[in-house]
């Protein structure tokens, strides 16, 4: 696939210039083409992780039956599985549970 070959051309351009001198007149010229690919990697990633997380937000909302308006561009699936809410009753049940149980002993 394209987009693996420019991890490849990352590393070819690094090793290359490591092993050339920086007095070469290709050095700095090199040094940008490295910077470039760098950024333009960095950027196909960026892409592929807001494409992954706006199909996982897709695949999401097909579970749900009645909602249709919230997929638009802007939003994108954060986390799936246990809420914040759970967390929250867990808490507050172990806290009434040990005040309970420490009255009790006492």
């Amino acid at each position: 696939m394209p987009i693996q070959r420019f991890p490849h051309y990352m590393l070819f351009l690094n090793r290359y210039l490591k092993y050339t001198s920086k007095e070469h007149p290709d050095f700095e010229k090199t040094a940008k083409v490295y910077d470039l690919v760098k950024r333009v990697s960095n950027l196909m990633d960026q892409k592929l992780i807001e494409s992954t997380k706006a199909r996982n937000f897709t695949e999401f909302l097909r579970k749900i039956d009645g909602i249709h308006d919230l997929a638009t561009q802007d939003r994108f699936l954060i986390r799936e599985g246990v809420t914040f809410f759970y967390l929250f009753i867990f808490i507050y049940l172990f806290i009434y549970l040990f005040f309970s149980c420490r009255f009790i002993l006492c």
